[in-house]
């Protein structure tokens, strides 16, 4: 009888990773809360006495030819553009940007690194924030 060899093919074998598994120590997930009205409005006084010149101006031309004027010098406070005269004026865009401007970086800057509004949060204090 004739014997034949039988040849073995070398055998692949196939890494499998284990399972992940879930690190014992968890974090207790927070529970959401409705919040009420007053506690999500805030009234930024940086911002609002930003306005104020504005508002001020506003008043005082309103007293001194109605509504009219208020509409023809009020733009001047915001726009340096002038819509009568065709010309670009900076004169009075530190009174109404200018004044809205450096509410708004008082009220990131202070209120918000330095933790005032934090602190008022905290205190109970419940509409102003700075």
């Amino acid at each position: 009888m004739a014997t034949t060899a039988l040849t073995t093919r070398p055998v692949q074998t196939i890494v499998v990773p284990a399972p992940r598994r879930r690190s014992v120590a968890r974090t207790a997930k927070r529970k959401a809360r409705p919040r009420s009205w007053y506690q999500k409005v805030h009234i930024p006084v940086a911002i609002v006495a930003g306005f104020m010149p504005v508002t001020k101006d506003a008043i005082d031309l309103y007293r001194s030819g109605g509504f009219r004027n208020v509409a023809r010098y009020l733009p001047k406070r915001f726009v340096p553009y002038d819509a009568m005269t065709g010309k670009i004026t900076f004169d009075k865009i530190m009174v109404g940007t200018g004044s809205i401007f450096l509410g708004v970086l008082a009220h990131k800057l202070i209120g918000g690194k330095l933790g005032l509004n934090k602190a008022l949060a905290s205190a109970g204090i419940p509409f102003i924030r700075f």
